[in-house]
């Protein structure tokens, strides 16, 4: 009896280990491409190269995209044109964010969150306003998001360059979750989603 006992209290120790392992996800974007990384304990897996790996089926489709997107200058009707086209997108985007966040809640812990934005255009007056839409999205953005998730580390900054060029940009994202609070998320939204 004690050696079932001792097996049974090894196995739920066991368990109780590896449940509370914490998996961390890390993503860095910048005007150069990006990485993304999930660490489990030491094991680093580079999700970079798994996602490259699809990708190059629909080489024929970036390559249409960079096409489009290397469309010299743009006045400033162009840009509120696809600020007004965009806005319906963005609400979209807000309300998934703002659902998801209430189904992580506290569990999702954000180890640090920094970015770097540089806004410029073809005159000043449109890197002005392409500025202040930039921070009336993002700013609020980042506050809702503080407000629902722990963040450890967090810093925005968004400047301006009235001089042409491109927009500059680089996101550092560090994210850590206990493998059951996986479980959790999982059952919620299966239950949820049966609702």
């Amino acid at each position: 009896m004690p050696k079932a006992f001792l097996i049974w209290l090894i196995v739920i120790a066991a368990l109780i280990f590896l449940l509370n392992i914490k998996i961390k996800f890390r993503g860095e974007l910048f005007n150069g491409g990006y990485v993304l990384f999930i660490k489990i304990l030491f094991i680093n897996i580079n999700l970079k190269k798994i996602i490259e790996k699809k990708q190059r089926k629909n080489i024929l489709k970036s390559k249409e995209i960079d096409q489009k997107a290397d469309k010299e200058g743009s006045n400033f009707k162009d840009i509120l044109v696809n600020i007004k086209e965009g806005i319906p997108a963005i609400k979209e985007a807000l309300d998934l964010i703002k659902d998801s966040l209430q189904i992580f809640g506290r569990k999702l812990t954000i180890d640090k969150l920094n970015a770097d934005i540089v806004i410029t255009a073809d005159d000043a007056f449109n890197a002005a306003m392409l500025y202040g839409f930039a921070c009336s999205v993002i700013y609020p953005l980042d506050s809702l998001i503080k407000s629902r998730i722990n963040v450890k580390e967090g810093k925005i900054n968004i400047n301006t360059n009235f001089l042409p060029g491109d927009i500059k940009y680089h996101c550092d994202i560090q994210l850590s979750l206990k493998i059951i609070d996986i479980f959790i998320i999982i059952t919620t939204v299966a239950i949820k989603g049966r609702r």
